[in-house]
């Protein structure tokens, strides 16, 4: 049975199962509406993981080449640069921009955009804890690419785990029971780099010693 039709039997069988708990949500004894809270959010959890799994087999199927426009990179990531800085500051995290004005690339904006608010997401999600709390992020014109680097002071991975980061389901060792997600943020980030020609990889120096990020995409002047 591919991914695919898995994902989309699992879909159908949840369907029912909120519209039933929305109806005991609305109609059922008040001292269960807690326990019904719980279950649903839970199916809710467990429908974005199906929908994700739905949108990855779409990408690592479907070769019709997505729409693509020229748009400004710089202007984008600064956007999301500050709305991402709000966030930071409540869990205590500095966040620095060196991001050059005027590069531009090509390809569907609101790809991309999904791609850098998963990097800095991700960058806030794992710092948050550190003793030095600090993300930086750089934007620079680079033999023809566009080189974006999220870099952070965050929990760090191991060597062991930094080969697998972008595969389907992987969690580091480091990322804690704690630390909420699906698995596929990244899988589906690596793979929106590719579709754009670009490349997306991670570095670190071990744990305890941050992260850092690197999507490649090529420039379009």
């Amino acid at each position: 049975m591919t991914l695919h039709k898995t994902a989309h039997d699992r879909e159908r069988f949840l369907n029912p199962l909120r519209n039933c708990l929305k109806l005991l949500l609305r109609n059922g004894p008040t001292e269960l509406g807690s326990q019904f809270a719980v279950i649903e959010h839970s199916v809710d959890n467990l429908s974005r993981l199906v929908s994700n799994l739905l949108r990855l087999a779409r990408m690592e199927t479907e070769e019709t080449p997505i729409a693509r426009a020229r748009f400004d990179l710089s202007r984008l990531t600064q956007e999301i640069s500050e709305y991402t800085e709000v966030m930071s500051k409540e869990h205590g995290i500095e966040l620095k921009t060196a991001i050059d004005p005027g590069i531009c690339t090509t390809g569907r904006k609101e790809l991309i955009e999904e791609l850098i608010v998963n990097l800095l997401s991700n960058a806030v999600k794992y710092t948050r804890e550190a003793p030095m709390r600090q993300i930086k992020v750089e934007l620079k014109a680079s033999r023809g690419f566009a080189e974006l680097v999220v870099r952070d002071t965050g929990i760090g991975i191991t060597p062991e785990d930094l080969p697998h980061m972008f595969e389907r389901f992987y969690r580091g060792s480091t990322a804690g029971s704690a630390t909420k997600g699906t698995g596929l943020g990244l899988a589906i980030s690596r793979k929106i780099a590719l579709q754009h020609g670009g490349e997306l990889r991670a570095e670190s120096a071990g744990i305890g010693k941050g992260s850092t990020f690197i999507l490649a995409l090529p420039i379009t002047k």
